[in-house]
C-alpha cells in the first residue's frame, strides 16, 4: 500500500515537472530565437562566466579572438561571395553592351532594360523582405539566388525585346533579397561597431565584382561558336555558378546564431551576449505591428531613405551606361571593356 503511495507520489510530481516544463517552453515560443536558445541550454552553459569571457584586460566587452575570426571565415565569407557574384549578375547588361546585345535592340530599348530591373528592384523588396522575416533567413535566400541565377541563365535565350523585359524584371526582383538579407545577417552577428567595418568589407565587392566582370567579358569576347553569340554564352555561365552557390547557401550558410555549425553552444552563447548591445534581437518570427508604426515614425529612416536615393541614382546610372560611354571615345569594344 505505502508502495502504491509513493508510487502515485513520483509520477505526481513527474506529471506536474513535465507540465511545468511544457508551459515553460509554451511562454518561450514568441520570443527571440537567442531566448530560446539560451532557455533549452541553460544546463549546458554556465550563464556567469560569460561577462567574464567577454572582457578584456583592459575591461573593454570584447568577443574573443578565436569566435570573431570564426565568424568572419564562415560569415564574412560568405556575404562577401554574396554581393560579389548579385553585382556581377546585375552588370552583366552594360558588358554584354560591347558583346553584341545591342543588335536585336533599337531607340531606348537597351535603357529601358536597365530601367525595368532598378523598377521591380524597388518592387520587389517589400514581398522579398516579407518571405525573409517569414521563414529561415538562410533557406529563404538560397531559393532566391538559385532563382535569380535560372533568370540570369535564361538571358542566353533571349532573342526579342519583350524577352529580355520580361527576365530582367525578374532578375530585378530576386535580386532584392541580397542587401536586406546581408543587412540582417550582419546584425544578427556583429555589434554595431562591428557592423560598419563588415558591411564596408562586402559592400566593396561592387568594385571587386566590375573588376572580375571585365576581365571575364573580355575574355568571353574572344569565345565564337555558330549557336550561341559571346553575350548569351556569359549570362549562362555567370547563371550556372550563382545557381551551384546557392545550393551552397542552403547547405552551408546558418539562419542564425543557435544553429551556426561552426560554433559551440558555448560559443554560441558568448556571442548572442556580445550581440546583447544591439537591443535588436538575433531572430524573431513573430510579426508586430507597432514596429512597422515606429518604423514611419523615425527620423532617421526618412534621412537614410534620402541617402539611399542620392547615391544610388548615379549608381544605377553608371552601371548600365559606362561601357557606352567609354565607347563614344572611339575605342574598341575589347579595349573599352577593359577600360
Amino acid at each position: 500500500m505505502s508502495s502504491d503511495i509513493g508510487l502515485k507520489h513520483k509520477t505526481s510530481s513527474t506529471d506536474v515537472s513535465v507540465t511545468e516544463k511544457a508551459n515553460s517552453d509554451d511562454n518561450f515560443k514568441d520570443h527571440d530565437v537567442a531566448l530560446q536558445f539560451l532557455h533549452k541550454r541553460h544546463n549546458v552553459i554556465d550563464n556567469s562566466n560569460l561577462s567574464s569571457n567577454l572582457t578584456d584586460s583592459n575591461g573593454q566587452t570584447r568577443l574573443p579572438a578565436h569566435v570573431l575570426r570564426k565568424l568572419d571565415w564562415y560569415i564574412l565569407t560568405f556575404m562577401c561571395a554574396i554581393y560579389f557574384l548579385q553585382f556581377i549578375d546585375k552588370t552583366l547588361l552594360n558588358f554584354s553592351a560591347m558583346m553584341g546585345i545591342k543588335k536585336n535592340l533599337k531607340g531606348n530599348e537597351f535603357a529601358n532594360l536597365g530601367t525595368i530591373f532598378n523598377a521591380a528592384y524597388i518592387f520587389g523588396e517589400p514581398f522579398v523582405s516579407y518571405c525573409l522575416q517569414r521563414f529561415p533567413l538562410s533557406r529563404a535566400l538560397s531559393v532566391f539566388v538559385v532563382l535569380w541565377g535560372c533568370v540570369l541563365a535564361c538571358h542566353s535565350a533571349c532573342h526579342t525585346y519583350a524577352s529580355l523585359m520580361v527576365v530582367r524584371t525578374l532578375l530585378g526582383i530576386l535580386e532584392s533579397a541580397s542587401a536586406v538579407s546581408l543587412i540582417s545577417i550582419s546584425g544578427m552577428y556583429y555589434t554595431k561597431s562591428e557592423q560598419a567595418q563588415r558591411i564596408g568589407y562586402w559592400a566593396i565587392q561592387s568594385g571587386t565584382g566590375t573588376i572580375v566582370g571585365a576581365l571575364l567579358s573580355f575574355a568571353f569576347q574572344h569565345v565564337h561558336t555558330t549557336r550561341f553569340q559571346s553575350w548569351q554564352i556569359l549570362f549562362l555561365v555567370f547563371g550556372v555558378i550563382t545557381m551551384v552557390f546557392g545550393i551552397f547557401i542552403w547547405i552551408y550558410l546558418p539562419n542564425n546564431i543557435t544553429n551556426a555549425w561552426f560554433l559551440s553552444d558555448e560559443e554560441k552563447a558568448l556571442v548572442i551576449e556580445h550581440v546583447r548591445s544591439n537591443q535588436t534581437g538575433v531572430e524573431n518570427k513573430k510579426f508586430k505591428k507597432h514596429q512597422i508604426k515606429e518604423l514611419f515614425l523615425d527620423k532617421y529612416t526618412w534621412l537614410m531613405l534620402l541617402l539611399v536615393i542620392t547615391s544610388q541614382i548615379v549608381t544605377g546610372a553608371v552601371g548600365t551606361f559606362f561601357t557606352t560611354i567609354t565607347a563614344t571615345f572611339g575605342f574598341s569594344n575589347e579595349v573599352t571593356i577593359l577600360l
